[in-house]
């Protein structure tokens, strides 16, 4: 198990050449993070496989398998501060911290291909930085690369009190983004049921049924609903596109 005093950004997003500066030396946290002062107490984040990547994970740290041993584990490393210190969960400087520090190699090999681990250099314009810090924006959110590990495995834990639908989400990059890059996936239930219908779905089929839910729930308040009636909805959305697909 290894244990991290956590810190959050000085910054709301850092350019490439500071994240590049990060990346190649950890000496430089006191320039560019600070301990949260949180009611003067010492906030800690304890992972037990992360941060640690072998040169055999490059394989599959792309596959959902991975992902969601991944999201698992960070959900349950995040319990205390979830308990002590919610704030710090929705702060996207938090987040910057745990891409560039605790989960540092995690976001290189899965998003950077691998860029600055086992040898490989870190490159002068890291065109993917984006993955390890970005604004508050729902985008920024979803596409860093630790946190929305964290966003599928609450909605997973909050739907079901258990992770059995989450390698759902990780089935595809683009279902992933699909769900969680629209306002409706700030319901949980909602999210794990579009998850659960759209697993195998094509990209055509899975597009028609977001948009068509987004636009139904436009008019109703969700917290109206239950999660049977949410399930209907996804299911009105899938008959329509298989009444209007062509033959």
């Amino acid at each position: 198990m290894t244990s991290f005093d956590v810190k959050v950004s000085i910054s709301d997003e850092f350019s490439r050449s500071e994240t590049l500066e990060i990346l190649q030396s950890e000496k430089l946290l006191t320039k560019y993070f600070k301990s949260p002062k949180v009611g003067g107490a010492t906030v800690e984040l304890s992972l037990g496989g992360f941060p640690g990547i072998e040169k055999e994970d490059l394989k599959k740290i792309s596959g959902r398998d991975f992902e969601t041993n991944a999201a698992i584990e960070l959900h349950n490393a995040l319990i205390p501060i979830r308990a002590s210190h919610p704030e710090l969960l929705i702060d996207p400087k938090f987040w910057s911290w745990v891409a560039l520090v605790p989960m540092r190699e995690y976001v290189l090999g899965r998003w950077c291909k691998a860029a600055g681990l086992f040898g490989s250099p870190l490159p002068a314009d890291l065109e993917t930085g984006y993955f390890f810090t970005k604004r508050g924006d729902l985008k920024g959110h979803t596409r860093s690369g630790p946190r929305r590990l964290y966003i599928a495995a609450r909605a997973a834990q909050l739907a079901d009190g258990n992770f059995d639908n989450l390698s759902k989400f990780f089935a595809d990059t683009d279902l992933y983004t699909g769900i969680f890059e629209r306002r409706m996936s700030l319901d949980a239930e909602t999210a794990v049921e579009l998850a659960v219908s759209l697993e195998n779905s094509t990209r055509a089929e899975r597009r028609f049924v977001l948009r068509s839910v987004q636009l139904m729930l436009g008019t109703v308040a969700l917290e109206y609903l239950d999660r049977s009636q949410k399930k209907k909805i996804i299911e009105l959305a899938l008959s329509d596109f298989q009444a209007n697909a062509k033959p």
